[in-house]
Formats: structure tokens, sequence, C-alpha cells
């Protein structure tokens, strides 16, 4: 019976060649790995979502400010107006 290497002419080649078994602290280390990247990906995705939140809070903020100024404007010019309407009385009572 005639028997063929079955890679070139290297005839020392058995399973273990093929297949290198993991450690239990290999094992280990790639678990914390997956743990540590799902960690980080969660912490990730909460900073996203307050950084979401914070930029809907400073929009709002924006828009109430800009509301507030609009009103401080007109109260503004309405007392410029009421003065000079109360001027004009006081000028018509001293006639």
């Amino acid at each position: 019976m005639l028997v063929l290497p079955l890679l070139g002419s290297n005839k020392n080649l058995s399973p273990s060649h093929f297949y290198k078994p993991r450690t239990i602290l290999e094992m280990i280390r790639e678990r914390n790995i997956e743990k540590e990247k799902a960690e980080l990906t969660r912490r990730a995705e909460t900073a996203e979502s307050k950084l979401a939140e914070l930029t809907h809070r400073a929009a709002t903020a924006e828009a109430k400010v800009a509301e507030l100024t609009r009103r401080a404007e007109r109260a503004e010019a309405r007392a410029v107006t009421a003065e000079s309407k109360l001027a004009k009385v006081a000028e018509i009572i001293t006639l």
C-alpha cells in the first residue's frame, strides 16, 4: 500500500499541527475582552443618549431665551410708548 503525505513532503503532520487548543487562561482572556467590549459599547450608547438629551435641552433653552428676549423687547417698547404718552399728558396738564 502506498501512503502519500497530505501536505507536501512534511510527514510529521498531526491533528495538533492544524488546531491548537486554547488554554483556560486564553479562554478567560477572550471572555474578559468580550465583556469589556460590551461594557464599552454600552457606555458609548449611554453617552450618545445623554449627549442627545443635552443637545435637546440646549435647543429648548435657546428657544426660551429667544422668547424671553422678544418679550423683553416688546415690554421695553410698551414702556417707551407709555412714557411718551405720560409726557404728553403731563404737558397737557401743565398748560
